[in-house]
Order: C-alpha cells, then sequence, then structure tokens
C-alpha cells in the first residue's frame, strides 16, 4: 500500500479538528515550555476505561472543504453508467466573503473520481513532487491550455504533480493492472473535462463582477507519465492555506463500498476530533448520493445502504458511530491523533453533546433540551 510521507522542512500547521499532529507542532512546544509533556502522551479513555485507537502515522490528503461538501459533485454511480451531472453549486468562505462555486460537467462524477482527486492532493501536499504553473502567463503551455483558467485567481500559482497511473492505482487503494490503469485515466479525463465558475458575492450574497473559471484539474497524458496541475482551490489546501479538510487516505483505502467512502469524506471534514455531534439520518442521503429526489424504492434502498456505511464507519479503529435509540440520528466522533491535548479527554458514557441538523427536529429538540447545546446548520 501506498503511503505519502511527510517531506523534511516542510512545515506541519493545524486546521481545528481536522489538522493532523506531528512533532513540531506548536502546542507541543508550548507543553513543553509549560511542563506538561507528559500529559500529552496519555491515551483516551473509552467508556469502558480502556484507551481508544489513535492515529499515530500521517497518511492523510488535504483537500478543499466545498469539494466535499458539494452535494452531487461526486457520488455512487452504477458501473457503465455515463448520465449527466448537470450543475453542482456550493458556496465557501473566503476571508470575509462568499464565493459561489459551480461545477458542470458531461459526466457525472464517481466515486472513484473523489478517491483519485483526493491521492492527488496528498501527491502535492509534498514540495518534493511538485512544480508550479501561472495560467496567466505569458508563455502559453500545454498545461496551462489543459486547466483553461481564466478571470479570478488565473494570476496565481497553481500546483502540478507528475504521476503514473500505476501509482495513483495503488494510492488509492487498488492493484496497478492494466484494466485499473485504464480506469485511472478515465478517471482523470472526467475530472479534467469538469468546468468550474467561481463568483465572488457580496454581502447580500449577490453575484459580483469578480469571477473566475478553470477546469478541476488540467491534464497531460504521456507515455509513462502524467502531469496534472490543480484548480486554485485545490492549490491552496495542498499548501495548507485556509481551510483544510484532512482525509485519512489509510482509512478511506481500507472502505470497501463506494456510499460509505463517500460518507467518510463528509464525515473527515464536519465530524470533530474532540466531541461527539449528533446529525439526523435523513440529512445524509443527500451527502451521498445528492440532492436529486428518488422514488420510494429507491430511498427505503438507501437508508439500507447508509447504515451499512454507517457500519463501516464504526469498524474504522477510533472511530465514534452508531444510531442511537430512536433509530433518528447518527452520533459520530473522529479519531483522535496520537500526542495532541485532546487525547487527555475521557469519553463520556453519554456522547450527545452538539446536535446539527439542518432544520430543529424533535430528536434535536430533546438531544438540546438534555445538554444545553444549540443546533448548528449543517
Amino acid at each position: 500500500m501506498l503511503k505519502s510521507e511527510p517531506q523534511k522542512g516542510q512545515a506541519s500547521q493545524q486546521q481545528g479538528d481536522n489538522a493532523p499532529a506531528t512533532k513540531k507542532t506548536k502546542w507541543k512546544t508550548a507543553a513543553k515550555k509549560s511542563g506538561e509533556s507528559k500529559r500529552l502522551t496519555k491515551r483516551r479513555l473509552g467508556a469502558d476505561g480502556l484507551p481508544e485507537a489513535a492515529v499515530a502515522y500521517i497518511d492523510h490528503a488535504p483537500v478543499h472543504p466545498v469539494y466535499i461538501h458539494a452535494d452531487g459533485l461526486f457520488r455512487p454511480v452504477a458501473h457503465g453508467q455515463g448520465d449527466s451531472s448537470g450543475t453542482v453549486s456550493k458556496i465557501y468562505s473566503m476571508g470575509t466573503g462568499k464565493v459561489l462555486c459551480q461545477w458542470q460537467s458531461q459526466q457525472a462524477l464517481n466515486i472513484v473520481d473523489q478517491s483519485v482527486l483526493f491521492f492527488i492532493c496528498q501527491l502535492a501536499a509534498q514540495p518534493a513532487r511538485v512544480f508550479g504553473v501561472v495560467p496567466a502567463a505569458a508563455n502559453v503551455t500545454a498545461m496551462t491550455k489543459s486547466l483553461n483558467a481564466v478571470g479570478l485567481c488565473s494570476d496565481l500559482e497553481h500546483r502540478g504533480v507528475k504521476t503514473t497511473l500505476p501509482e495513483i492505482a495503488r494510492g488509492i487503494g487498488l492493484t496497478p493492472t492494466g484494466t485499473n490503469s485504464h480506469a485511472m485515466l478515465e478517471s482523470l479525463n472526467r475530472l479534467a473535462a469538469t468546468r468550474m465558475t467561481r463568483t465572488v458575492l457580496d454581502v447580500n450574497r449577490n453575484p459580483t463582477n469578480k469571477w473566475g473559471q478553470s477546469n478541476v484539474i488540467g491534464l497531460v497524458c504521456g507515455d509513462e507519465f502524467q502531469h496534472i496541475v490543480l484548480n486554485i482551490e485545490l492549490t491552496k489546501a495542498c499548501g495548507v492555506s485556509g481551510t483544510v479538510t484532512w482525509v485519512n487516505m489509510r482509512e478511506h483505502r481500507s472502505i470497501k463500498s463506494k456510499p460509505a467512502k463517500r460518507l467518510h469524506a463528509w464525515l473527515s471534514n464536519w465530524a470533530s476530533t474532540r466531541e461527539t455531534r449528533v446529525v439526523d439520518l435523513n440529512l445524509l442521503p443527500k451527502h451521498i448520493w445528492g440532492q436529486n429526489p428518488c422514488t420510494t424504492s429507491a430511498a427505503k434502498s438507501r437508508a439500507h445502504t447508509l447504515r451499512a456505511s454507517i457500519q463501516e464507519i464504526a469498524s474504522l479503529p477510533g472511530w465514534i458511530c452508531f444510531v442511537d435509540a430512536d433509530k433518528k440520528s447518527l452520533m459520530v466522533r473522529k479519531p483522535i491523533f496520537a500526542g495532541t491535548k485532546a487525547a487527555t479527554a475521557a469519553t463520556p458514557t453519554t456522547p450527545a453533546v452538539t446536535t446539527s441538523t439542518t432544520a430543529e427536529t424533535k430528536t434535536t429538540q430533546r438531544l438540546k433540551s438534555s445538554t444545553g447545546v444549540a443546533s448548528q446548520t449543517i
């Protein structure tokens, strides 16, 4: 299994609950000065009094959250199904402003495409693997043509990487056979054919005249190597600039079903390592299959698949992931990183501490009244 090791001299930055800790994080230095370094090695205890599993390795992909929270951008698609994905939209924050992102493609992006993009981001986070591309530069190259970036942010340097199809296959947990290598090329072509438009919004969330376009990736294929350049959102995430979601690729590779991979990606951004969060089960299908309506029979099938996906996530070491007694809400907490301060906290017997729904349901009201925690929006 291919792993990406941290490069010497590469800065590691904390990004809230999502960032993996390394030997040179700021909090550890501060702890040593305050004489608390011995506490940081303690493992978090579970409700049974035994130490919980902790993540003690760095095998993560830094991904811009908009590519995880855009419902329907990546979704489970039946093999050979090449339906049009239409337009998918999502707003993200950039500083004090908001940016509207819209994606258009001829074919729906599937879960393999999501895994491929995550692995490319993992490669692009390694300084030794990266080369720079400025789309608006005077010297037009095959890379700038393939990214086809215009307008907003096209004058900024974008990150590119050189890789092979077998390396990508291994990176997402597949054997590097000829068939799988061909599937990797198909995924790269779908990503390169997906057009993204970004528009800055004003305080009332109305579009301004600040906008730009680019493909999700630029791709130049060779006989052996593939040269790939990421768009500006993915570039910034790989440089750990701004908000970043750290996707545990070792976990992601170990998950078998495609709906569970999609749920794992979403929970990697939304869930916390320090508190257990609660989400209405009825809100989760849209994060896996998108916003498009479905038939009653399909909805029942998805509900069954969702519960199976939850079981897959729950089987990962250190994850707290289970449905409550009323079978209406999912309770989730991500595993802690070994050596962080949160490892000293004990797991509560009743882990309902943060409730998150788009609308306050009766389940939410009950949990809120018992915990005193206000609901959030997802």
